[in-house]
């Protein structure tokens, strides 16, 4: 009966385990030398952690931290590269593998042909009038008067219920609601 028992514990905690790495990725070893970025809490005040990168760096890894007489494999020693080194702002920690990702550098190719076609590109297409961010919120579309006739006039606006004048808005000087 016991024995039955510890082997379903067993085999039940080896389906677990299987399921579980599931999720688990295989970190590679890191080399002394490598950029990484580091999972840190951000403490930037007057701003919301919300918008804030959930990662820091690059930081350069220095060596695998030693526990006692052996060497941890999920801990490592960090810094910050050479060339990011201040007098006042030097920064030295360990940081576990789970807090770690490899830096990857954005490769940023620059072709001249693309330049140049962006440029004719603008040059054709004429600018677009952006109506005010309150005009986004009507229905009806607001254009320049320098489009319109020069004896065209804006057309006045009915009388409010109450029997006083209603005026256009102040930023809205200029323009003609159609």
């Amino acid at each position: 009966m016991r024995k039955e028992v510890y082997l379903r514990i067993i085999k039940k905690q080896s389906r677990t385990k299987a399921l579980v790495d599931l999720r688990r990725r295989v970190m590679q070893p890191l080399q002394p030398g490598e950029l990484v970025l580091v999972r840190r809490k951000a403490k930037k005040k007057g701003k919301t952690r919300k918008f804030l990168p959930k990662f820091t760096g690059p930081f350069q890894v220095v060596k695998q931290v030693k526990s006692g007489d052996n060497v941890s494999e999920t801990t490592y020693l960090v810094e910050d590269p050479p060339g990011r080194r201040t007098v006042r702002k030097f920064r030295r920690f360990n940081a576990h593998v789970s807090q770690i990702r490899k830096f990857r550098p954005r490769e940023v190719v620059f072709d001249e042909s693309e330049e140049d076609e962006e440029v004719t590109t603008l040059e054709q297409q004429p600018e677009p009038v952006m109506p005010s961010r309150r005009g986004r919120r009507k229905s009806t579309m607001i254009s320049r008067t320098d489009s319109l006739p020069a004896n065209s006039q804006p057309p006045q606006l009915p009388p409010s219920s109450r029997g006083r004048q209603r005026k256009h808005p102040s930023y809205l000087k200029g323009y003609v609601t159609e």
